[in-house]
C-alpha cells in the first residue's frame, strides 16, 4: 500500500493539468500513487494510466469538491494530498508534511504555496486557484470537503 495518495481534480484547462502532472511525476516521492479525477473530459494523451496514473471518471456535472471527494475515496494511502491543476510542485515537496504525520495528534497539514517559486505567499490552497474566494462551512451547506493534506 502506498504511503501517500496524490489527488488531482481536473475541471477544464488541459495545459494547466499537463504542467501539474509533469511536475508531480518529476518530483513524486517514493511510495506514492497519483490519482486524476475528471468529469469525462480527460483523454490521457500520454497513456499514463497504465503505470503512472490512476484515472477516475466522476459525473459530468461534478463540482470541484465532488471530484476531490471521488479522488479521496479512490485513494489507498493514509495520507492524501490534493493538488489543483496549475500548481507546480518542487523537489521534496511532501517531506516536511509527511514527517509531521508521525505525530499521532496531527490530522491535517497546510503546506507552503508560492506563486513565484521564491517567497511563500500562503500556506494551503492559493485563493486564486479556487473557483470562489469565500470559505464554505457545513453550516452554509457544504456537502463535504477534505483538507489539502490529510492523514488518517
Amino acid at each position: 500500500m502506498p504511503r501517500l495518495s496524490i489527488v488531482v481534480p481536473f475541471e477544464k484547462d488541459p495545459a494547466c493539468l499537463e504542467s501539474t502532472l509533469l511536475s508531480i511525476l518529476e518530483n513524486r516521492p517514493n511510495d506514492a500513487e497519483l490519482i486524476l479525477v475528471h468529469r469525462g473530459n480527460y483523454s490521457d494523451p500520454y497513456h499514463l494510466e497504465t503505470d503512472e496514473l490512476i484515472v477516475v471518471e466522476g459525473d459530468a456535472d461534478s463540482s470541484l469538491v465532488e471530484l476531490v471527494n471521488e479522488g479521496v475515496r479512490a485513494a489507498c494511502a493514509a495520507v492524501v494530498e490534493v493538488v489543483l491543476p496549475g500548481c507546480i510542485v518542487a523537489p521534496d515537496w511532501t517531506d516536511e508534511a509527511l514527517e509531521l504525520f508521525q505525530d499521532p495528534d496531527v490530522a491535517a497539514v497546510a503546506i507552503p504555496v508560492s506563486a513565484d517559486g521564491e517567497s511563500i505567499d500562503s500556506y494551503g490552497i492559493d485563493a486564486k486557484w479556487l473557483p470562489r474566494r469565500s470559505l464554505a462551512t457545513r453550516r452554509r451547506g457544504l456537502k463535504g470537503a477534505t483538507p489539502l493534506l490529510h492523514g488518517g
